[in-house]
């Protein structure tokens, strides 16, 4: 699917609903969300297509040392990783290695299941530059619309492959026609980040999203940010580009201060941006 502006038109999960662009000035208003929305440390990605998988990783691979964690990103219908690609190098420049499948329906979470074996088997290939490069332990899910309903599939179906999870814009289950496409968040014991937008009124209200993150049984946070659609996260993530990063280094790096925007006095909590935060059995690095 190719963007007709940065805010897009975005067929969502299994409806063919379109995003609705909705215009707000606001800025990154907290330290840490200000931090991770910057350029990353690792910047520029080296981007890569192999067997229908897009790979997205530093250009210079274990820096200091690094295992890098991995991140199988989840498309929403009707969307391939360009889509979202300015978002995936985004990631890369932060030390992951994004596995993103060119599939544009992922809703059984097979294909983000597939993308992260991918490049799993690359970090055990000899003749791969990702050999010995990746941290296997440290796998997240994340995706947008019926891509996070993908994630949470592979989350939950992956044998403890997936460690930790972010939704994006995680569709109503009115809208989850396809049975293979059904999702159970209460299986879901990882780590949880629940990202909606405050107009994201038809395809993914952020009263689901609140039903979503209580049924959530493992530690879990939930934002919902003001003024955002259900198209915020198109080409380069938008206004949830700092949290969301913030999030996946704190779960897959322990990153102390990208944690504290979710535990102790969470930034996320107080962020005027956002609305409807909570969080729960969340824990410090």
């Amino acid at each position: 699917m190719r963007k007709t502006t940065r805010r897009g038109l975005l067929a969502a999960a299994g409806a063919g609903a379109l995003g609705l662009w909705a215009a707000w000035p606001g800025q990154a208003t907290g330290s840490v969300e200000q931090r991770f929305i910057a350029r990353g440390p690792h910047s520029p990605a080296t981007v890569t297509a192999e067997d229908g998988v897009r790979v997205y990783r530093p250009a210079r691979l274990g820096a200091n040392g690094l295992r890098h964690p991995v991140l199988t990103w989840g498309n929403g219908s009707w969307a391939t990783p360009d889509y979202y690609g300015r978002l995936l190098e985004h990631l890369a420049g932060w030390g992951f290695v994004v596995a993103a499948a060119e599939e544009t329906f992922t809703g059984t979470g097979e294909e983000i299941l597939a993308a992260a074996r991918h490049v799993l088997a690359l970090n055990d290939d000899p003749r791969s530059d990702l050999h010995n490069r990746l941290d296997p332990r440290r796998v997240a899910a994340a995706g947008h619309s019926q891509g996070a309903g993908g994630a949470v599939n592979a989350t939950v179906n992956g044998r403890g492959l997936i460690t930790a999870l972010a939704t994006v814009a995680l569709p109503d289950e009115f809208w989850i026609w396809v049975p293979e496409h059904r999702i159970s968040p209460q299986s879901v014991r990882v780590p949880t980040f629940l990202i909606g937008g405050s107009t994201d009124y038809v395809m993914a209200p952020p009263q689901t999203q609140r039903r979503y993150y209580d049924r959530v049984a493992g530690p879990a946070a939930l934002g919902i940010l003001t003024g955002a659609d259900h198209d915020e996260v198109a080409d380069d993530g938008g206004r949830y580009r700092g949290y969301l990063t913030a999030w996946l280094r704190y779960q897959l790096l322990s990153d102390s201060r990208a944690a504290t925007a979710f535990t102790g006095p969470a930034e996320l909590l107080t962020n005027p941006a956002w609305r409807d935060q909570a969080t729960k059995r969340l824990r410090a690095p």
